[in-house]
């Protein structure tokens, strides 16, 4: 993982050197950072939260199940159905992760919203 990391760093100084994005080069602390091995340069809780952030704006496609003989659903308020006829059932995480009284300011990505999670805020903490 740190190779393709290094890889991408040095495509990416290459063409910073070149002028792709209008700049001639990169400051000595850029250069720095980029080429460091130390973690010094890493917050760790911030990284995780970006991890964790980017598939709420991006899920993975969602799950389609069928519903075993017999199965009921129990809703948010709860009221359980009977779930006949082999149904087929899915659980839309859009919904979820776009709404605003779950997540502030839903259709940006900020490492901040997992952080939140993370410490228990409340209304930021849904799992």
């Amino acid at each position: 993982m740190d190779l393709l990391i290094r890889e991408h760093a040095e495509a990416m100084l290459e063409e910073r050197k070149g002028g792709v994005y209008g700049r001639l080069e990169l400051s000595s602390s850029e250069e720095e950072m980029i080429f460091s091995k130390r973690a010094q340069h890493i917050d760790e809780h911030s990284l995780q939260a970006v991890i964790k952030e980017s598939p709420r704006l991006y899920p993975l496609g969602s799950d389609l199940k069928q519903a075993p003989p017999g199965t009921t659903i129990t809703t948010h308020d709860g009221r359980r159905l009977p779930n006949a006829n082999g149904l087929i059932m899915t659980a839309s995480t859009h919904t979820i992760h776009y709404d605003a009284n779950i997540y502030p300011d839903p259709h940006i990505l900020s490492a901040r919203t997992m952080a939140r999670s993370r410490e228990g805020t409340p209304g930021t903490r849904l799992l």
